[in-house]
């Protein structure tokens, strides 16, 4: 009986660890296709801007001109174009400089710049 407790317990904690761990890797998964998927939103903005002078909204990313001054460690950049991105819409903005390197506008948050390469949100954590 005492063996038959121990080995339920053991394989219910196994199951409770490996549920535990699946949410928290579709979480980062997730943030990571929205950072992937702005990054191209935001490319054809800048490009939108460059042909046009304006941006239009792509499927359902609300792309818009940001012209702000942004100081990431200590380091100023000005930004061209942002958008929410879908599914976080109320964390904050993402946003392109003029020379391509992208930025997250967190609302509770300092800033951070999204490398173009290599780059993976943390695992246990809703912000990038």
């Amino acid at each position: 009986m005492r063996r038959t407790i121990i080995i339920t317990a053991l394989v219910l904690g196994t199951l409770v660890a490996l549920l535990v761990f699946y949410a928290a890797a579709q979480g980062q998964s997730f943030r990571l296709s929205r950072v992937m998927l702005g990054r191209s939103v935001l490319k054809q903005a800048q490009q939108q801007l460059a042909d046009t002078g304006r941006v239009e909204p792509n499927g359902s990313w609300r792309p818009f001109v940001f012209t702000n001054d942004v100081t990431v460690d200590g380091v100023t950049h000005r930004c061209s174009v942002a958008t929410p991105l879908a599914g976080f819409e109320d964390a904050g903005l993402f946003a392109m400089t003029t020379n391509e390197i992208f930025i997250w506008l967190d609302k509770r948050r300092p800033p951070k710049i999204i490398p173009s390469s290599g780059y993976r949100p943390r695992f246990f954590s809703e912000s990038f």
